[in-house]
């Protein structure tokens, strides 16, 4: 992801971003595999630098998963009506508890 035009909307949905995410996630079990039969000292530090680099695009897709999941448990919330609300508008004169 080099450009403005690679990187994935900001606006996905969580299932895209977990998607996302376990591809990359393949993706760094194939480096540190490379990495660990590499047997020239410079590859092998070229593919520890390409796995770092991924684990934190991979904790980068983790973050923006948790928060396109929870901006969508809110809506469906505030789409669902708050439980305390939905028994007021039953019964006005209800106590809350």
């Amino acid at each position: 992801m080099s450009t403005d035009d690679e990187q994935p909307s900001r606006n996905l949905p969580a299932a895209e971003w977990r998607e996302l995410r376990a591809a990359l996630t393949e993706r760094l079990g194939r480096l540190i595999l490379a990495r660990d039969e590499a047997v020239d000292d410079a590859e092998r530090a070229d593919l520890q630098k390409r796995v770092d680099e991924t684990r934190q695009q991979v904790q980068t897709l983790a973050i923006e998963e948790t928060v396109a999941q929870f901006v969508e448990d809110s809506e469906r919330y505030i789409i669902a009506g708050h439980p305390m609300k939905q028994e007021l508008d039953r019964d006005p004169d209800a106590e809350i508890a």
